[in-house]
């Protein structure tokens, strides 16, 4: 069985498709298009039974809501927001079209937003280079340690150090390292006023020297 759609010539109901409801598609079209259209305009109030377009929850037809201004509303779950998800998970086969990230291009450095806590936009090079920079530190401080042949502390952990750099004030071999360091397990700076090492980590940096030497030290944090 199919239903036939009627419209009207202003005199007489004039059927012009089939529509086949196993399929929903109109029968002996020959290809050519419908239009339908409803009886309010845009903004109008609705009137009658105009021809809604709807959607499914997996069980029930549901119609779709838009704005005042006609913006079509997307409603996440309440606790957890509107949730996107890939097809497939971490550490699985990449497979499929994956949905690409991008940002804005510049061609300097994005300037800082105002406060911490403020959402940013994603910034790329011209070429689609993601912007990263080895940036220093907002605050340093300095200071001189006199290091013995024994571990002695040379500058204390600190969260959020960015670098430190070691350097000896005498032609004296010296050996950095953690709490424990000695001279056959601490990393070996040569014997040179004036020889540095710089190292990234926010832990507490030890040295011990060759025999009694001042080291110099600056941390970016």
């Amino acid at each position: 069985m199919t239903f036939p759609i009627f419209v009207d010539d202003s005199t007489n109901a004039r059927a012009v498709y089939n529509i086949d409801p196993a399929t929903g598609q109109p029968v002996g079209s020959g290809g050519n298009s419908m239009t339908v259209q409803g009886a309010g305009a845009s903004a109008a109030p609705t009137t009658g039974n105009p021809v809604l377009v709807a959607g499914s929850d997996g069980t029930n037809t549901r119609t779709l809501a838009t704005s005042a201004s006609g913006v079509l509303q997307v409603v996440g779950n309440s606790s957890a927001g509107l949730q996107v998800a890939g097809g497939a998970a971490h550490d699985a086969v990449d497979t499929g079209n994956p949905v690409k990230i991008g940002g804005f291009a510049s061609s300097t450095a994005p300037a800082a937003v105002s406060a911490d806590g403020d959402r940013v936009n994603a910034a790329y090079s011209l070429k689609g280079f993601a912007y990263t920079t080895d940036k220093g530190g907002e605050s340093m401080a300095t200071g001189q340690v006199a290091v013995t042949t024994s571990a002695t502390l040379v500058v204390a952990a600190r969260t959020g150090r960015q670098k430190v750099t070691l350097s000896s004030t005498t032609a004296v071999v010296f050996y950095v390292g953690n709490i424990g360091v000695t001279s056959a397990t601490g990393l070996y700076v040569a014997a040179a006023a004036g020889a540095s090492i710089t190292l990234d980590t926010a832990a507490a940096v030890y040295a011990v020297g060759a025999s009694a030497v001042t080291i110099s030290y600056i941390e970016f944090y």
